[in-house]
């Protein structure tokens, strides 16, 4: 009899453990199928960029955002005039008259923060966490799903956290913050 008991509580425990992991895989195949990865992306978006100094104020941005799923590029449309563009290829930021156009081939920084935004648009999220060397959750809450990408090792200029929410019922991102390891965070809402 204790064999039995010993052996039915052995087999609840491994079940136990098995079932977030069956559930993770299962949101985050979903969300990398879902219909929405075929669709073009054009929503009003905020952007709220929390910067590492205490004390410093945040920045409250706001535009107009372009995901072409085909081309899987992302294009950003500030209201003040900004312009924030990338294709996984090169990446285009104008802020004022101020132009920067980055090779993402050549610059590894970029490439990264390209990556994140472009694989949270796709839903590619254990390619982001293999890429960022990542360790990844993924939890149904009501109507959401949240994904946590925590990044293994801390460097100085990448990220430390990747969170991202999408709808349960078609997989559509509507949220999605970037804390950096430096202590900033960016936060953007559809």
């Amino acid at each position: 009899m204790k064999k039995l008991i010993f052996a039915a509580a052995a087999l609840l425990s491994f079940c136990c453990l098995l079932a977030p992991a069956q559930e993770k895989d299962a949101i985050l195949s979903f969300l990398k199928d879902s219909p929405a990865r075929k669709t073009d992306v054009k929503d009003n978006f905020t952007e709220v960029r929390t910067p590492a100094a205490k004390g410093a104020a945040k920045v409250n941005l706001d535009g107009t955002l372009l995901f072409k799923a085909a081309a899987a590029s992302l294009e950003m449309k500030y209201s003040d005039g900004d312009y924030f563009f990338t294709d996984n290829v090169k990446m285009q930021k104008t802020h004022g008259n101020a132009r920067q156009v980055f090779d993402l081939g050549k610059n590894l920084m970029m490439r990264g923060l390209s990556h994140t935004l472009i694989y949270a648009f796709q839903g590619n999220l254990q390619a982001l966490a293999q890429e960022q060397d990542a360790v990844i959750e993924a939890v149904k809450d009501g109507k959401t799903y949240t994904v946590t990408l925590t990044a293994k090792k801390k460097t100085p200029k990448g990220l430390a956290k990747v969170v991202a929410v999408y709808r349960a019922s078609d997989g559509a991102i509507i949220s999605m913050r970037l804390d950096e390891c430096t202590g900033a965070s960016t936060f953007y809402t559809l």
